[in-house]
């Protein structure tokens, strides 16, 4: 945009504003289409609640047993 503005100036412009003003309108480059981006944060499982010790948690299904309960039913 900066190029767009100053390249080529007169040495003493007779109307600085108007050429500010018509640079803006006719000699802009156009817009650049917006880069596509992937959706790259994972949305976080549910919040759930073990029927057993009453513990919240978070896991993908709700049939999930929390993981303090896994671990005391695995020693």
């Amino acid at each position: 945009m900066t190029v767009a503005l100053t390249a080529g100036l007169p040495e003493r412009p007779r109307n600085p504003a108007g050429l500010v003003a018509y640079r803006l309108t006719h000699q802009l480059p156009p817009v650049a289409e917006p880069i596509p981006r992937e959706f790259t944060h994972a949305r976080p499982h549910p919040i759930q609640t073990c029927d057993t010790c009453d513990k919240t948690f978070r896991a993908p299904r709700p049939d999930d047993d929390c993981p303090w309960c896994v671990a005391r039913a695995a020693a």
